[in-house]
């Protein structure tokens, strides 16, 4: 895991929720794409669709959908446009 990840999920209280956790430096092509939803559902062994995905960019959002997975956007700095209000 990257070393800005592991702190902010321990100052928001998240960390030791999820059994994996998959971050950009871990995989080839980054946010946007969906590749770190792919390889986090693999190390979980189950579809992306059996998955949660919560995020808080924009890039994110469409990660996880492309990923296939369901999604709760959880507003940072940036509110949800409407493309991506469902």
């Amino acid at each position: 895991m990257d070393a800005y990840s592991r702190p902010k999920l321990a100052l928001s209280g998240l960390d030791g929720y999820s059994p994996v956790l998959v971050t950009g430096d871990e995989v080839q092509r980054a946010k946007p794409g969906p590749e770190a939803f792919i390889t986090a559902a693999e190390r979980l062994g189950v579809r992306p669709d059996r998955c949660w995905a919560i995020e808080d960019s924009t890039n994110g959002v469409r990660s996880a959908l492309a990923a296939g997975c369901h999604l709760f956007q959880v507003p940072d700095l940036v509110m949800p446009t409407a493309e991506l209000i469902r």
